[in-house]
């Protein structure tokens, strides 16, 4: 398999993996995740992805804020040291200025085109 088809479906697993496991997930010790906010939710599969070994020192996850052409994403570090104060809300149009001033990811717009 080609390398760009291999990370790109590995890419896709990986969102879906986290899709399932921020709906209506349950833990180990059957802590109810329904009722975290986003933010919150967007720890946890932080934590989930570094845990799986499904990302690098620095792979990250987002969410969209429906209807307001917004998401969310940590700041750059490493997944398993994310935590609720770590989560910024982004533009969509975000610019790469504006990237480097908040500290994210340089890919980030890979979230904003999705």
């Amino acid at each position: 398999m080609e390398a760009g088809k291999k990370s790109s479906s590995r890419c896709w697993w990986v969102s879906l993996v986290c899709l399932l496991l921020l709906t209506q997930m349950k833990s180990a010790v059957a802590q109810d995740y329904s009722t975290l906010d986003v933010r919150e939710k967007l720890v946890v599969a932080n934590k989930i992805l570094a845990m799986e070994g499904l990302v690098g020192p620095f792979g990250h996850v987002s969410v969209r804020v429906e209807g307001e052409g917004k998401f969310r994403i940590s700041d750059h570090r490493s997944p398993n040291e994310v935590t609720v104060d770590h989560i910024k809300e982004v533009e969509i149009e975000i610019t790469p200025e504006a990237v480097e001033d908040q500290g994210l990811y340089r890919e980030v717009f890979i979230h904003s085109c999705i």
